[in-house]
């Protein structure tokens, strides 16, 4: 009877074990997406009103971008970004509708340029 006692409390004490340490991991887990995605996260959860699934949703964009190579702009490059931004800024006043076209092409350049998916919407946001 001894015997089947100390098993008995072995697999509680297990199983507890089990529990402690699942837990952990999802504190973990849900500390370390709130680190990487900063503001977003509290965003997302706000938007899907349920913490779990805004964090499978921010594991799978971080997962996503994991597997994409950024690269850094040349210094030449981000100098001639920045002079077409500037000359998109200056449009705006005076074209907003063309302004903003060319604001969107010039970011798909400059993430295509970085190594960003730039293929649909979705995947570029």
């Amino acid at each position: 009877m001894t015997t089947a006692i100390i098993v008995i409390v072995l697999l509680v004490l297990a199983v507890a074990a089990v529990v402690v340490m699942m837990r952990a991991r999802k504190t973990k887990r849900s500390q370390g997406l709130q680190e990487r995605f900063g503001p977003e996260y509290d965003r997302a959860v706000e938007s899907h009103g349920d913490k779990k699934a805004a964090e499978q949703r921010l594991a799978e964009a971080a997962e996503r971008r994991d597997q994409v190579e950024i690269r850094a702009l040349q210094p030449a490059e981000r100098e001639r970004y920045s002079q077409q931004w500037t000359g998109v800024q200056t449009a705006f006043v005076d074209e907003p509708g063309t302004a903003t076209r060319d604001a969107d092409r010039l970011v798909q350049s400059v993430m295509r340029d970085r190594g960003y998916p730039v293929d649909d919407f979705a995947t570029r946001a």
